[in-house]
């Protein structure tokens, strides 16, 4: 699977987010880095925090996408440590730190 870059992104016509980053496109570091900075993370996980899955890291992003009876989705991204690439996820119900 090619990666989706921020420079490719930039050099086409497309301007939102969403319109050229697809859910299950591998996406470059500065992709990535554009998002989360772009509006600060709402959530980040650490690998301690993912217990369930070692070695991915969680980052939500960006405003608010959509409401469904109170729950707020974010665009969504994974970095998965053993390849060293990042995923969008798309837009998916906001993650909440867990209770230990």
């Amino acid at each position: 699977m090619k990666v989706k870059t921020a420079i490719q992104w930039e050099k086409s016509a497309i301007e939102e987010w969403d319109d050229f980053f697809k859910p299950g496109d591998l996406i470059d570091e500065q992709a990535h880095d554009h998002m989360q900075e772009y509006v600060p993370a709402r959530f980040t996980s650490h690998r301690t925090e993912t217990k369930r899955l070692p070695g991915v890291r969680f980052t939500q992003a960006g405003e608010c996408e959509n409401e469904i009876n109170g729950v707020r989705y974010y665009p969504t991204m994974a970095y998965y440590e053993d390849t060293k690439t990042y995923m969008y996820l798309g837009v998916l119900p906001a993650f909440k730190k867990p209770k230990y």
